[in-house]
């Protein structure tokens, strides 16, 4: 009789052994899907600065090349002539 209590015990601790290990591992677990999220986003964030920088000096640029340009072969006195 003590051996089948004996046995019940050990696989009592068996089982609560292996859910304290399963438990352990779903924890690491969903750490690294944290950690793998955290990295994706910040992947993507950096990406959208570099974007911003490039659009904002794209930006600059054009409005640079239409507001500031003058046409090649004209000079500063053939605008102002051709409005009076």
């Amino acid at each position: 009789p003590e051996l089948f209590v004996e046995r019940g015990v050990v696989a009592a601790d068996q089982v609560f052994t292996r859910r304290l290990a399963e438990y352990a591992m779903n924890l690491e677990q969903q750490k690294l899907l944290r950690e793998d999220l955290r990295d994706l986003v910040e992947l993507t964030v950096g990406r959208m600065d570099i974007y911003h920088l490039v659009g904002a000096m794209l930006l600059e640029f054009c409005i640079s090349f239409y507001c500031e340009n003058k046409m090649a072969g004209m000079e500063e006195g053939a605008i102002e002539g051709a409005k009076v």
